[in-house]
């Protein structure tokens, strides 16, 4: 993750939860996960019945704090019952569409961004392997956020992006 004041950088986009509190963050939009996997690796490996189950399958993960070590697990509309599951993970990627390529390819289960699979669901390219579930790595209210150096000072062409970007996926 870049440092946007030690690298000059105008804005940046993140996903999950912010360590950063030095930075100005607008909430861009709210992400939804979902445990993915392909038809054929379910084939292959049995599709997991309830979330304790993918502990004995093989999960695809991003480097980030809690996403490559613990999955969290509600059944939707009942937030008081949170089931965690330690996963295990032969492959970690730090890119997202990477990450959906492989789960496509059959390597495993990826908990993927809904903004990210698009119509992998419907074009059959991937399953959703808890849809009665919601699922997190880190919190249940996970957001896309831009951020930006400076409050005091914003250039127009950010506070131009910014305002493009809000309208587009709002």
């Amino acid at each position: 993750m870049l440092d946007p004041v030690s690298e000059n950088i105008d804005v940046a986009i993140r996903q999950g939860p912010l360590v950063d509190s030095t930075l100005v963050a607008e909430r861009l939009m709210k992400t939804v996960y979902s445990v993915c996997a392909s038809p054929n690796y379910l084939a292959l490996n049995g599709t997991p019945l309830q979330p304790s189950d993918i502990a004995h399958h093989q999960c695809l993960t991003f480097p980030l704090p809690g996403f490559n070590s613990t999955w969290k697990f509600r059944i939707k509309n009942t937030p008081q019952h949170v089931e965690q599951v330690n996963i295990k993970s032969r492959l970690t990627v730090n890119l997202g569409v990477v990450l959906k390529k492989c789960a496509i390819d059959g390597a495993g289960l990826g908990l993927l961004s809904d903004w990210l699979i698009g119509s992998s669901f419907e074009d059959g390219e991937l399953v959703n392997v808890f849809p009665e579930h919601q699922i997190t790595a880190t919190n249940f209210e996970t957001m896309v956020w831009i951020v930006y150096p400076s409050r005091t000072y914003i250039p127009e062409k950010v506070r131009a992006f910014t305002s493009f970007l809000k309208d587009k996926l709002s």
